[in-house]
């Protein structure tokens, strides 16, 4: 029964890689222009947090790694006094199976207020305008440093895009 699970949620988070690595060339462009952005890091499972995924770890490395490639991280005050309320959500999905194997999703995307043009007096609404993700498989004692490689990587695409729209 947890395999079956396993499997659904890989195959889930592949055709969702898949749909994300699709739609990048189109996104880089909603980054034209952003200042600055607050980073979220979701909660973190339990389970994985006992065997040592950090969310505090992981929050202070994803603003380190934007701060040092010269993109200004809000506070969540500054956050919601800039235009479009950007903000980098940093999702982690990890499921353990029987044998302490990990299959996890981890995401990366930046959201930000936007307004639906075909809807006449449309209000902006909270909408995703780039995002990333890694999935695999990994073991209990590799945890921490698989996803946060993982993550890593994504956060190194986003600087990527970002600076390819807004050169230093």
């Amino acid at each position: 029964m947890i395999m079956k699970k396993l499997i659904a949620v890989l195959a889930f988070t592949l055709w969702m890689s898949g749909t994300v690595a699709a739609q990048k060339d189109s996104e880089k462009e909603s980054l034209r222009g952003l200042t600055g952005m607050f980073v979220f890091i979701e909660e973190i499972d339990l389970k994985a947090q006992k065997d040592g995924l950090v969310r505090h770890q992981i929050q202070k490395e994803a603003e380190q790694r934007i701060s040092a490639a010269g993109i200004r991280v809000l506070s969540l005050r500054e956050m919601y006094k800039t235009k479009g309320e950007p903000y980098l959500y940093v999702n982690i999905n990890a499921a353990k199976s029987g044998d302490g194997t990990y299959v996890y999703f981890a995401s990366v995307s930046l959201n930000q207020m936007a307004v639906l043009t075909r809807m006449e007096n449309s209000q902006p609404q909270k909408v995703t305008s780039w995002e990333t993700g890694a999935v695999g498989m990994v073991e209990k004692r590799y945890i921490a440093k698989e996803i946060r490689a993982a993550l890593n990587s994504r956060l190194d695409v986003f600087i990527k895009d970002y600076r390819s729209v807004n050169p230093k």
